[in-house]
């Protein structure tokens, strides 16, 4: 399961990355390209889009992918385990 899911939170957030870097090189007003507010002002593209779009998305996100995916697959296995058809003897 974790291979999945780290699959998935790449798949998921590699794109994110890419629209962030294009919302900051052309200064789009986005959810993407908006600086929290203790961020310094003027700062770089390049390290700004580091901090603030690269490593938040590729190791924030995708670690918080991957542990509330396999919480939410195991609740699953474990309610799976219990649902189990009983095996029917050969009578």
């Amino acid at each position: 399961m974790f291979k999945v899911q780290l699959a998935y939170a790449y798949a998921a957030r590699i794109p994110v990355v890419l629209v962030m870097f294009a919302a900051f090189q052309q200064g789009w007003v986005t959810h993407h390209s908006a600086a929290p507010s203790d961020a310094p002002p003027g700062m770089a593209l390049f390290p700004k889009f580091l901090w603030l779009g690269l490593f938040p998305q590729l190791i924030l996100w995708v670690g918080f992918t991957l542990v509330s995916g396999m919480l939410m697959g195991g609740i699953v296995a474990l309610l799976a385990s219990f649902f189990q058809p009983a095996a029917r003897s050969a009578a």
